[in-house]
């Protein structure tokens, strides 16, 4: 019913403000509205944007994920990212100490492919400048190329598949040339370069929308920040596991 009461408006302006205050991972903040209790506590199971549940004290993990994977030069992380990441643990503490939520277990990014996937499964033979039967036709392997459309859309089952099978994901594709000219020109799409630009398109996002926009700024965040932060940490994740793929090193995958 219109108007809203007070209390209600009360309520709605508390939610936002710590849903703003996750986004922005300002720990101060998020933990003095929670601990006052004036917000719809559903948004603690639910924070109502995606296909499937993503309880509110999950963001930090989201954060942490992107934060420990981004291998950024030491000035960012003197000036941003360690404290940051100080902060994202403090707010999973926080979750897991006074209110009692898992939120130190990892993400499960299965659950979440319409958010993390850049790219639409059904035009991906635009990018490539082909059909995958035009991409075996020019000397590409089959798996290989599997790895990299899967990496384009996020889809978990076909990359946990390919990655146990030891795909190689850093290879260059492209129906405008054979496998060998592609390799030689860099030329295409390469599994582990369409991570590291994705990350680069989120991380450009992310300084000035969540880390280091405080106050009032806070409340200019739009709901799509939501989504750069899952693409952001998915496709953080992805390349650290490629990059442990190619160096021989054991790695956990979090899908």
């Amino acid at each position: 019913m219109f108007p809203f009461s007070e209390e209600q408006e009360r309520r709605i302006t508390q939610t936002q403000r710590l849903v703003c205050y996750a986004l922005t991972n300002y720990a101060d903040k998020v933990i003095s509205v929670a601990r006052r209790g004036e917000f719809d506590r559903s948004i603690l199971d639910d924070v109502g944007e995606f296909k499937n549940k993503l309880p509110l004290y999950k963001l930090a993990k989201l954060h942490l994920i992107f934060l420990e994977n981004l291998n950024l030069p030491p000035s960012y992380y003197k000036d941003i990212i360690d404290n940051c990441t100080e902060e994202a643990y403090r707010l999973i503490d926080f979750w897991k100490t006074e209110f009692g939520f898992p939120a130190d277990e990892d993400i499960d990014f299965s659950l979440y492919e319409d958010e993390c996937g850049h790219f639409d499964e059904s035009h991906l033979e635009i990018p490539f400048g082909g059909t995958t039967d035009d991409l075996l036709v020019q000397g590409y392997n089959y798996d290989e190329v599997l790895l990299c459309q899967a990496t384009m859309t996020y889809n978990t089952k076909v990359l946990r598949e390919q990655i146990e099978k030891g795909t190689n994901p850093n290879v260059w594709i492209t129906a405008q040339y054979n496998f060998s000219e592609a390799q030689q020109n860099k030329d295409g799409y390469n599994a582990l370069e369409i991570c590291t630009d994705l990350i680069d398109i989120c991380t450009e996002q992310h300084y000035p929308n969540f880390w280091t926009c405080r106050g009032k700024h806070a409340f200019r965040i739009h709901i799509d920040a939501l989504y750069d932060l899952m693409e952001g940490a998915a496709y953080a994740h992805l390349r650290t596991i490629f990059r442990k793929m190619i160096a021989g090193e054991e790695y956990k995958l979090l899908f």
